[in-house]
């Protein structure tokens, strides 16, 4: 599923002989994701030590900055665009996947999600636990890449939702982009 030889001129002409590409993630994975207890979230993911970290948040807050500064780190970037998410009854998982953004790093790695973290650009850096669940239930569908599905699968992406929220830790972090959070 991996494009290659593709550039910018190819792009705009779609010229592009994928299954993969332009919204086909709302039209073919998203609906897979969701008949297997999945999502795929707008946001980016890492492997750090084995575990498994998304930074959401809205387009130009940071997401990328970040995902640079922890692979100097050392930490593992699985994707900076879309990230797949699966519940497996004790614990969601990230999956990498080709759907890259700024960062051309992708993996096909998973790694157990222990936490959300919901970017927001700001004069200082600072991170709180978010505990009310509502605010990051109403987060996590601003983030959601929305799956074109009948009531049913709404249905079900909405208990994934809140299967998540109530199980993962998720925190607001306040980032000034300098690189000294």
């Amino acid at each position: 599923v991996y494009t290659v030889d593709i550039n910018e001129n190819t792009y705009k002409n779609a010229q592009l002989y994928a299954l993969t590409l332009l919204n086909n993630d709302q039209v073919m994975f998203a609906k897979l994701l969701c008949d297997r207890n999945g999502l795929i979230i707008h946001s980016n993911g890492f492997d750090i030590n084995g575990s498994g970290i998304l930074l959401a948040g809205k387009s130009g807050v940071g997401k990328s900055t970040l995902s640079g500064m922890l692979k100097v780190q050392g930490g593992k970037i699985l994707c900076d665009d879309r990230m797949f998410i699966t519940d497996r009854e004790s614990d969601f998982w990230l999956h990498g996947n080709w759907c890259h953004g700024t960062v051309p790093d992708t993996s096909a790695g998973s790694v157990p999600l222990k936490a959300i973290l919901f970017l927001e650009q700001s004069p200082e850096n600072a991170i709180e636990e978010i505990h009310e669940k509502r605010q990051v239930t109403h987060q996590l569908l601003q983030s959601l890449v929305q799956p074109f599905l009948p009531p049913a699968g709404w249905d079900r992406t909405f208990d994934i939702i809140e299967a998540l929220v109530r199980r993962v830790p998720c925190y607001r972090v306040k980032f000034d982009l300098s690189g000294h959070i």
